[in-house]
């Protein structure tokens, strides 16, 4: 590595910055048309097939415009969003963006329209990832190379098909943050100092993936560059370092609070624990994203040819960004493969198993494939260094051509690109109108919508919530609590008497809003009928039905619902003792031989033989008894792991029995079909472990996949 610093480049001029600005903004219209024609009433992104990607995107729109609301109505409430009443924290649940306000708050504060800010905010992104990869590259290298690394990183097809998690667009501070610790250790300017500062707080603020893919690719980095600049360390540069370092692990430490205190309360788990590991963290599938970047959604072809000119020898010049460049694209390539390696059918250790055993909050990651983020910044870099070993030799006229060239090559090599699908989006004078009157006379009580609705049905509820922001029962997340189910199902027989009262007794509802044309028919009938006292017709707008609560609580269970010391019936919240003795019964197994990848529906009993009874009914999960249910195959190798809950408290002598559905496996081991199974049933306590440790023995049930009879 190099001694001291090389001499750099002249500072571009404002406009050579000008034109690269220009450049990015039109090509950012090219790449993203048609959204810019209709951004006020249009979202875009692929995968509208698939449920959760959609209900994902309105999530993602919700929490943005959340956050911006929170910020200038209620700051000390930001986390206290208005889903998921009554659970406090409900924020957390997902991500809190806080990293995008900037971007997003101008635009929302202006038009009060939530999908014109978030398409602005789509937008900016592009031109912005773009100019700063284009700033740091141009501190080592010429304009017209700088402009390419900067495409490079804001124009790839992997930002071009995720569209639907956007919140991973935002990736333009930490070339930022690289620039300005350079600048810091060349100058010891306070201002840049400052700015480092701000920069690595806001992309560690956009995301959570983003905070780690942060760590992962500027800590490498930050290492390099101290060994680098070792001839002007002094107290005021690394003074300056932990300062800016130790103001953002503060404001992080801060923020991640209420997700501790929710994995604290076992409702986000750390996988791995208690065996149970997502589908994006089995080796084999965790690949899949991996090699797909590498070989599908990457630099292409041209950008890896430039990237690979940039480290082949000599290295006679530019050797420290080279480092940099390669370092970070192999931290984020091998990160994106997750805990395991897999290649051709092998399984290799990777380093991301420390991250998980020494980094806080990091084995709650379920998406490491999003990591090639960090690879991108590594390989757009060394592709604006390889251009340049080209022209070094060049006439310098031939430089932006060459440049315009290698953009023009690169996108040929993305081709074919399927045209951005637009999806149509209600705002403004188009939201239901009922919404509009609840914004202008809901008064902050809480609103229920019958009947309970799916992934998206429940995300778009939470995106027209952003029209008159009272508190929702229902709510979509990547972690939910099971509250909103438990209050569906006691408002799923309303206007039933009695089913109002249990529902007015269990939770503070205001509002009922019944989409009618969403109803089964026999409901239908029913709320055709005469409402019983307490519910007060308000007003009908077509299908809308809303109703106003007036009944008063009678018997108040209200406390309990959230209760972290006992259970909804009663039962202590706390570990079982040393003896708990019971049983795990199959009353109806599944066939044998089982079809290969036919469903079953299977009965567990869960006998409880002891004096105490186990709790079971809650929805904060330490300390609630679950059942385990996990296939096993012939080496071992276990798929398929759930953890179900009992449903209610388990008394002292009695038992509760738990449907548990199932699909036969079909897994073919060298050339043969595998044929023999165990279905494995445990109960555990959350946090506290397995039953087995004080009385209820597991079941195995072996059995046997192939046709029937």
């Amino acid at each position: 590595m190099e001694r001291g610093p090389e001499r750099q480049p002249l500072p571009p001029r404002a406009s050579e910055i000008a034109l690269a600005l220009a450049a990015y903004t039109a090509f950012t219209v090219w790449w993203l048309w048609p959204l810019p024609t209709a951004w006020r009433t249009y979202t875009a992104y692929f995968g509208a097939s698939f449920p959760p990607s959609v209900a994902d995107v309105y999530l993602i729109i919700w929490a943005m415009a959340w956050d911006t609301h929170a910020l200038v109505t209620a700051p000390w409430r930001l986390f206290h969003a208005n889903i998921f009443y009554p659970s406090t924290l409900s924020l957390a649940y997902s991500e809190h963006f806080l990293g995008y306000v900037p971007l997003f708050a101008p635009t929302y504060w202006a038009s009060g329209n939530p999908i014109l800010a978030v398409n602005v905010l789509i937008f900016v992104t592009y031109p912005l990832c773009a100019l700063s990869m284009y700033a740091l590259a141009r501190r080592w290298t010429g304009g017209a190379t700088a402009a390419v690394a900067g495409f490079f990183y804001a124009f790839y097809p992997y930002r071009y098909q995720t569209l639907t998690h956007l919140h991973m667009l935002g990736v333009h501070y930490l070339p930022l943050a690289v620039l300005l610790t350079e600048r810091w250790l060349a100058s010891a300017r306070a201002r840049d100092a400052a700015l480092l500062a701000g920069a690595l707080l806001l992309q560690t603020l956009s995301s959570t993936y983003l905070a780690y893919l942060s760590a992962l690719a500027y800590g490498p980095y930050l290492a390099i560059a101290l060994c680098r600049w070792r001839g002007r360390l002094d107290r005021r540069r690394l003074t300056g370092l932990a300062l800016a370092g130790g103001s953002v692990l503060t404001m992080m430490l801060v923020m991640s609070l209420p997700y501790l205190e929710l994995s604290r309360l076992g409702l986000i788990p750390s996988y791995g624990e208690e065996g149970e590991t997502p589908i994006g963290l089995v080796p084999y599938f965790a690949a899949i994203p991996a090699w797909r970047y590498l070989q599908e959604q990457g630099v292409g072809s041209v950008g890896y040819t430039l990237a690979l000119l940039a480290v082949l020898p000599p290295w006679r010049r530019l050797r420290y960004p080279r480092i940099i460049g390669a370092l970070t694209a192999v931290v984020g390539t091998v990160a994106a493969f997750g805990p395991k390696i897999f290649i051709h059918g092998h399984t290799l250790w990777s380093p991301y198993t420390l991250l998980v055993d020494w980094v806080p909050g990091f084995a709650s990651v379920r998406q490491p494939g999003r990591f090639v983020l960090a690879a991108q910044l590594g390989f757009a870099l060394l592709a604006g260094i390889g251009l340049g070993c080209i022209l070094a030799r060049a006439r310098p006229w031939v430089a932006w051509p060459a440049a315009a060239a290698c953009a023009a090559g690169a996108l040929w090599t993305f081709s074919p690109m399927q045209p951005i699908p637009l999806h149509a989006e209600l705002t403004g004078d188009a939201v239901p109108p009922v919404y509009r009157w609840l914004g202008r006379h809901g008064a902050g009580r809480v609103l229920l919508e019958e009947p309970p609705g799916d992934f998206v049905v429940a995300a778009r509820r939470m995106y027209l919530s952003t029209y008159h922001w009272l508190p929702l029962v229902e709510g979509y997340s990547g972690y939910a609590p099971g509250t909103a189910a438990h209050v569906h199902a006691i408002a799923s027989r309303l206007p039933d008497a009695s089913a109002l009262q249990k529902l007015v007794d269990t939770v503070d509802v205001g509002w009922i809003l019944v989409h009618r044309d969403q109803l089964p028919g026999s409901a239908v009938q029913r709320w055709g009928g005469e409402l019983p006292a307490g519910l007060e017709l308000i007003g009908e707008w077509g299908p809308d039905l809303l109703l106003r609560v007036t009944l008063p609580v009678r018997d108040d269970r209200r406390a309990r619902l959230l209760s972290t010391r006992e259970t909804l019936e009663g039962t202590p919240l706390a570990p079982l003792g040393a003896h708990c003795p019971g049983r795990i019964r199959l009353r109806v197994a599944p066939p044998n031989p089982w079809p290969p990848l036919s469903s079953a529906l299977v009965h567990v009993e869960v006998a409880n033989d002891g004096t105490a009874p186990w709790p079971a009914a809650g929805f904060y999960p330490r300390h609630l008894v679950y059942l385990r249910v996990t296939l096993t195959g012939p080496q071992g190798r276990k798929m398929m792991p759930q953890r179900l809950p009992l449903g209610r408290d388990v008394p002292p002598g009695g038992s509760v029995t738990v449907p548990v559905s199932l699909k036969a496996p079909f897994i073919v081991s060298d050339g043969q079909v595998e044929r023999n199974f165990t279905l494995e049933l445990e109960l555990v306590q959350v946090r506290d472990g397995p039953l087995a440790r004080c009385g209820v023995a597991p079941l195995s049930v072996p059995f046997r996949v192939g046709a029937a009879d």
